[in-house]
């Protein structure tokens, strides 16, 4: 059963305590050998280097779909370094520049460790415009404790709000897709698959352990989770081990993953730009200013 990775990370993820060895192209290979559509720009605290994944998305015959895993606390001028993170995709080109907003503030205005967004400049953005995700067990939600976060941006982003399921067999994943549940039970929020790809096969794994233990970074909320790229049939059985969710679920929360296939396709293009100081003056004008400089 096809699903769409809207959910992943490659070596651009985290330039401040690096995240993975794979390259963009990696993931494209194993979309293209899955039958799959899309490759997301999701990375950590940015996009990555978007014009790569352009490129790529091109030499593969996929969608980009342009999208960032921010980071979020509640109130982004305080020093809080709690960076909770939160999944948010562009439907479409207004969508992309509205989340580009986003990362210059969070870069400007949020930083604190790293690049911060809050509450405030999420329900900024237009819902007609993003798909807003619960994300992982990293979650504002989860972090916090705070189920109001989870009704607020339901209340806002509406159908475009999505309560993320991972199929990892971790009992941490486990408990926390229980309370997701109850909450899809409770407010009858809709489902949607992530994978949070941060390798491409299981065995990979101690590739990158091994990437992160000679730059001395450990994640200890990650210990034991198991971050590739599956193929269905491991996604079907991770989930039976979980014994959380029923078949239909799991299997609307795969299909959800289609919202992708009708996002507006992101133009983008290579000619510079070259910003002016003088935008109000002639081409002539601003030749006599250098001139005169």
């Amino acid at each position: 059963m096809r699903y769409e990775n809207i959910h992943k990370h490659t070596k651009y993820s985290n330039i401040f305590t690096p995240d993975c060895i794979i390259s963009p192209e990696d993931v494209a290979k194993r979309a293209v050998e899955l039958g799959h559509k899309t490759i997301s720009t999701v990375e950590h605290g940015y996009a990555g280097n978007v014009f790569e994944y352009y490129d790529v998305a091109q030499k593969y015959g996929l969608k980009m779909i342009f999208g960032v895993e921010f980071y979020y606390v509640k109130d982004r001028f305080k020093k809080d370094g709690t960076n909770a993170h939160l999944l948010i995709l562009a439907k479409n080109n207004y969508g992309k520049k509205q989340l580009t907003k986003l990362i210059s503030e969070a870069n400007r205005t949020g930083y604190y460790k790293k690049p911060r967004i809050d509450e405030s400049l999420l329900f900024s953005l237009n819902p007609e415009d993003v798909v807003v995700t619960s994300t992982c067990i990293m979650s504002p939600y989860n972090l916090y404790q705070d189920e109001s976060f989870i009704t607020n941006c339901y209340d806002y982003f509406k159908e475009n709000f999505y309560l993320e399921i991972q199929c990892h067999t971790h009992i941490k994943q486990v408990e926390y897709n229980q309370r997701l549940l109850e909450l899809h039970k409770k407010y009858n929020i809709p489902f949607i698959f992530a994978t949070d790809t941060h390798y491409i096969y299981e065995e990979d794994a101690k590739y990158r352990d091994l990437f992160l233990k000679g730059k001395k970074i450990f994640y200890p909320e990650e210990e034991g989770f198991v971050m590739d790229y599956p193929d269905p049939e491991k996604i079907f059985q991770r989930f039976e081990q979980q014994g959380v969710f029923t078949r239909e679920q799991i299997e609307s929360a795969l299909q959800n993953t289609w919202i992708v296939d009708d996002f507006e396709e992101i133009k983008m293009n290579k000619e510079i730009k070259m910003p002016s100081i003088y935008p109000n003056c002639t081409h002539e004008q601003k030749i006599e200013k250098l001139k005169s400089i």
